[in-house]
């Protein structure tokens, strides 16, 4: 997580969201780093982050504005698919998380299992409307390059990295697994399928001729019902 006392935002890191280029080209400009995953810091909600570091920087920085609140999102079954190779990684095996290894598990299993969970996602409440002011889709990553480029003053641009590229599936697994777990949604919790529906709204909407602005997106956003 990230926080610009001088630029008044706070971008979440979304995991598997393209985060870590993102981060990468902004830190500079923000004030407040948290970049520990062992304590949860890196990766918090913005639902954990109303509840703790919202009061808190509200009562030490009394002057600054309301800060806008940013992440980026991923289709819910790309983001399994990330997620499975991700913990698929060898060194996994030799490190004090080797209970996170899938390395032995079929994705096929795994992802039946995984799909049944009843989380409604990184920055969706209960009633699956956004806990930040702008989700943005790693498909329209150029908006976000945009706005950071016009609230910070200079040319911001994200370069790519990927934290699981010494074991990324070809790009073929990756469709095969899609279609996969498209095709068995049947088994996949009330909550997985909403959140797939949210976020093809949310494509939607970042994709139309007729949003020509960070505010129009806003509201847009606000209006998503699933």
């Amino acid at each position: 997580m990230l926080v610009s006392l001088k630029y008044n935002f706070v971008f979440f890191s979304n995991p598997k969201c393209a985060t870590t280029s993102i981060e990468n080209a902004i830190k500079k400009y923000c004030e407040i780093s948290l970049n520990s995953v062992n304590i949860g810091g890196k990766h918090i909600s913005p639902h954990k982050f109303k509840k703790s570091w919202g009061p808190f920087l509200r009562k030490q920085y009394p002057k600054s504005s309301s800060y806008q609140k940013i992440c980026t999102c991923r289709h819910p079954i790309s983001k399994m698919i990330s997620w499975y190779d991700y913990r698929c990684r060898k060194k996994l095996l030799a490190s004090k998380r080797i209970d996170k290894y899938l390395g032995d598990i079929p994705f096929e299993e795994w992802c039946l299992n995984e799909m049944k969970r009843t989380n409604t996602g990184f920055f969706l409440n209960r009633d699956f409307k956004s806990e930040v002011d702008l989700a943005v889709p790693i498909s329209s990553l150029d908006i976000l390059e945009k706005h950071f480029s016009t609230t910070i003053g200079k040319s911001i641009h994200f370069k790519q990295l990927n934290s699981s590229s010494n074991n990324t599936t070809k790009k073929t697994d990756s469709q095969d697994r899609f279609k996969f777990a498209a095709s068995n949604l049947n088994h996949a919790s009330t909550e997985f399928i909403k959140r797939i529906d949210y976020f093809e709204q949310l494509e939607n909407v970042f994709k139309t001729e007729e949003v020509s602005s960070i505010p129009d997106l806003i509201l847009r956003i606000k209006d998503i019902n699933v």
